[in-house]
């Protein structure tokens, strides 16, 4: 872990796709035992999963381009999204909600044409309510925090709103977005890939690549143009990107060269550089 520090590493699917409980990589690569599956089963399930979201990626849940000809800016949403984050910062949340919040955020902006999304489009102040409403959702659907309309209005936006435009905005968002909120996220991703390290691999410098991986994608997400490109992409490209300082052998060494190869074989071509 050291290492990797001192080198700058301090379906086309009818339904949702929700990411499975947090697991161990101890949990994960147990050796078979009674009626628990192989190893090889296991590994087979993560890839089985990895290949579901990278369909519903490109389809039920993909992003595309919003800010053409809008009274608002790439910077505009910057601000809000690091907001979302400092919000996190504030609640002891974890920074993956927020992720979540970014991604709703974009996928319902992307839906140009109606009026709703026009509105949101051509107004700051409905531009940054629509940000609001989306961060609650994430806290209330993927963080499973209860938050009343009032003390949004209130104590998140000191007054800007009335609980009643909150509730009305999150009925729009909701039904423009089809009520499907669990698609896969960058971070999912990078869970997936830490579980396929080689056997025996250090958990805490696993843990470590984790952590700035995902530290990696957030700053990827503040930036409009790599916010819309597909989340497995920008997950290879943030982990790719902790290892340009860190030679071949040392590479080999770790057991990471073959273990970059094969995620890379599972994204294939991303066509996106490191972040």
């Amino acid at each position: 872990m050291n290492a990797l520090r001192n080198n700058g590493l301090d379906g086309h699917s009818s339904g949702s796709y929700e990411p499975p409980p947090k697991r161990s990589r101890t949990a994960t690569f147990q050796p078979c035992k009674g009626d628990h599956c192989s190893l090889s089963c296991q590994i087979a399930d993560i890839l089985s999963v990895i290949e579901v979201m990278k369909v519903q990626q490109a389809t039920t849940y993909k992003s595309f381009h919003y800010l053409e000809q809008t009274k608002v800016s790439a910077e505009d949403r910057k601000a809000l999204c690091q907001w979302g984050f400092d919000i996190m910062d504030a609640c002891k949340l974890n920074h993956d909600v927020a992720m979540i919040a970014i991604g709703y955020f974009d996928r319902f902006l992307s839906k140009r044409g109606l009026p709703v999304v026009e509105a949101c489009l051509d107004n700051q102040r409905e531009f940054q309510l629509a940000f609001v409403t989306c961060l609650v959702l994430a806290l209330k659907g993927r963080a499973g925090m209860g938050i009343e309309p009032k003390f949004v209005a209130e104590a998140m936006c000191e007054g800007m709103y009335l609980p009643e435009e909150i509730i009305a905005l999150e009925i729009d968002i909701l039904r423009t977005l089809g009520w499907r909120l669990n698609g896969p996220t960058a971070s999912d991703f990078i869970k997936h890939f830490i579980e396929l390290l080689p056997t025996g691999f250090d958990e805490e410098v696993a843990s470590s690549l984790h952590d700035l991986a995902c530290e990696k994608v957030k700053m990827g997400l503040l930036d409009y143009r790599l916010s819309l490109e597909l989340p497995s992409h920008l997950a290879l490209a943030s982990i790719s990107s902790l290892f340009q300082d860190i030679n071949d052998e040392e590479q080999e060494k770790l057991g990471l060269s073959s273990w970059i190869s094969r995620i890379s074989c599972l994204m294939a071509t991303s066509g996106l550089g490191a972040l």
